[in-house]
């Protein structure tokens, strides 16, 4: 089940590279680059994500380490809500500005 959000996520970073392809002005960095660059971030996420939870889940692990999977399992929550806000923020000022630009020209 999980895997079907990543492949999701990754279909969204898609999507956004190919905005950026017909809305080169508000691109960030290259297009071709965007699937590239989000993926490995979550990639590296989903890393510490999953060295978090087998730390945590360890029965016989020290308090410590306990401790310790658990700030990484938050950090990993962390990077990936601002890898998602990264992501879908340019979206919004990108479907803003085409708005604006619709109601100037309708002349309402």
């Amino acid at each position: 089940m999980n895997c079907i959000s990543q492949v999701l996520e990754l279909a969204n970073y898609l999507i956004l590279g190919q905005v950026f392809k017909y809305v080169p002005y508000a691109a960030t960095f290259s297009p071709s680059r965007v699937t590239a660059f989000f993926g490995g971030f979550m990639a590296i996420i989903e890393g510490l994500s999953g060295s978090g939870v087998s730390l945590t889940a360890n029965a016989k692990a020290k308090e410590s380490t306990k401790k310790m999977g658990h700030n990484l399992l938050l950090v990993a929550l962390a990077l990936q809500v601002c890898v998602s806000y990264s992501c879908t923020s340019p979206l919004s000022s990108i479907d803003d500005a085409s708005r604006l630009e619709f109601l100037r020209k309708a002349k309402l």
